[in-house]
């Protein structure tokens, strides 16, 4: 069993940067306090004129390592979004706590002319309390509030304080996982300290389950997000923690309440992959677990913004359906590990539910639509340098990431052919991609099969499927039912 208490491991160092979408991304550190050590936030403007903002908390972490564990920022640099992180070094919204988030959000305001009627605030581990607690207090008395956010998400938090308080006691005495052991042991320290007693922790809390409908009221009229690990029985397993010694049950409760009085925009997510620290240390209230591309998308429906990779009135003029259970990415072209290519446009990616997944049958595999601007002039050659380059400089942004050894890698060497022209392409493709599998640091072909299709003068859509499954896989089936009802000049995606 490990030695160290989990907030240890929490705020180690981690083995990996990442880097962001293009040096437009660098973080802008802002100070808002006299204190240069903790009164400063990093903010990371997005690519358009900035349409909402994102302000996610950390509790007793400087805001640094949250850049390498999640890519929420990317995504927010792409839909007119400012990205902030910060910590509000506390574990409880007590008053002093909200005066500094209340400084945090002026300074925002102030320094980024920022709507503030555009904010939506997020918080992981303990400071998700704190910011839904925020939130109830900014519509119960707005008088008081620089801002009343438009939606609020947490990320593997408890939300009922009174609860931790009798999880601390539990998990003292049940004395098995040291790193849970050292946490409660710690957070007790922390109550005593604040004189803060169940009864005070009541007050505080965001949430009380015992309540039939207590501070969440003021929850009721707006968009509702806790994240939590998709395998909650992994606890069961390495630290013998049941559901009811699992945030996830708080969370759960929390938004059948909500369910209850009428919120149907209230949602517990789990995520579809554990989650990890960036040095590779499995814990389940990483900002990992946030699929930070739908997370954006949802803000951006709330905000009803427009993706800014498009111009300010599109509406797509092609019909290009998404298989059920797949998911959908829309970013600009070039994408940022590609800076230098020839083509403009955007690329919408499809990705069915085992793509990250090792041994499913979907691994790997990816269906894109190239919207280039302009009539593009493609052949075979053109064609194999396009995917040179694309995925030489995907494959290099991830490997830098995750820290690969270079001997591992592989050259990328697609080879393809003209093939029997499929119904509605201009010409088609079919191929193979030697690469290589970043995820399992191991080489892998692709099969590839290339549709050019048919898009005047204004612009090119290529459609490019990959999968390592042979062309006879059902895989493909699937990717040619949609590819074949592709239209282009009528009809709107989805």
């Amino acid at each position: 069993m490990p030695t160290k208490p989990l907030l240890a491991h929490y705020f180690a160092a981690a083995c990996w940067l990442l880097p962001l979408a293009a040096s437009s991304q660098t973080p802008e550190k802002h100070y808002y306090g006299p204190d240069s050590t903790k009164d400063y936030y990093l903010a990371i403007r997005p690519l358009a004129p900035i349409k909402g903002v994102v302000v996610l908390l950390t509790s007793s972490q400087t805001p640094e390592p949250v850049l390498l564990e999640t890519r929420l920022h990317s995504a927010a640099y792409l839909n007119s979004l400012l990205m902030v992180y910060a910590s509000v070094f506390e574990l409880v919204p007590d008053s002093g706590t909200v005066s500094r988030i209340n400084r945090l959000i002026n300074h925002i305001a102030t320094d980024f002319s920022a709507d503030t009627s555009r904010f939506v605030l997020g918080g992981q581990v303990f400071a998700g309390n704190i910011a839904l607690r925020y939130t109830e207090l900014a519509y119960e008395q707005p008088q008081k509030f620089p801002i009343k956010p438009k939606a609020v998400f947490t990320v593997g938090s408890f939300v009922d304080l009174p609860e931790l308080y009798a999880w601390c006691g539990r998990e003292i005495r049940k004395n098995y996982y040291r790193g849970n052991v050292g946490d409660a042991q710690y957070l007790l320290n922390y109550f005593q300290k604040q004189a803060l007693d169940a009864a005070a922790l009541k007050r505080l809390t965001p949430f009380d389950h015992t309540d039939t409908l207590g501070h969440e009221r003021w929850l009721t009229g707006l968009p509702v997000r806790l994240y939590y690990d998709g395998d909650p029985f992994w606890e069961v397993q390495s630290r013998h923690n049941s559901l009811y010694d699992n945030p996830v049950a708080g969370g759960s409760e929390l938004i059948t309440h909500l369910l209850q009085a009428g919120n149907q925009d209230a949602a517990l997510l789990l995520s579809k992959q554990p989650g990890y620290r960036p040095n590779g240390v499995r814990n389940p209230s990483s900002i990992s677990i946030v699929d930070e591309t739908e997370c954006i998308q949802w803000i951006t429906g709330i905000f009803n913004i427009l993706n800014p990779a498009l111009p300010q009135n599109w509406k797509s003029p092609y019909i290009f359906p998404l298989p059920e259970s797949w998911t959908l990415e829309r970013t600009a072209f070039p994408p940022s590990f590609s800076p230098n290519s020839p083509y403009k446009g955007f690329e919408e990616i499809h990705f069915p539910p085992g793509w990250g997944q090792a041994n499913t049958e979907d691994y790997w595999t990816v269906s894109y639509l190239f919207r280039l601007e302009g009539r593009q002039a493609m052949d075979a050659a053109k064609l194999q340098d396009f995917l040179k380059a694309y995925f030489q400089g995907l494959i290099a942004d991830n490997t830098r990431r995750r820290q690969i050894p270079k001997e591992k890698l592989v050259p990328v060497n697609p080879t393809l052919t003209k093939a029997r022209t499929e119904k509605g392409d201009l010409e088609t493709y079919t191929g193979m991609i030697s690469s290589f599998d970043y995820m399992a640091q191991v080489p892998m072909q692709f099969y590839c099969r290339i549709h050019l299709k048919p898009g005047g003068d204004s612009f090119t859509p290529l459609l490019i499927e990959i999968s390592p499954k042979r062309f006879d896989h059902p895989i493909w089936q699937k990717m040619e039912a949609t590819t074949e009802q592709f239209q282009c000049g009528t009809g709107q995606a989805n």
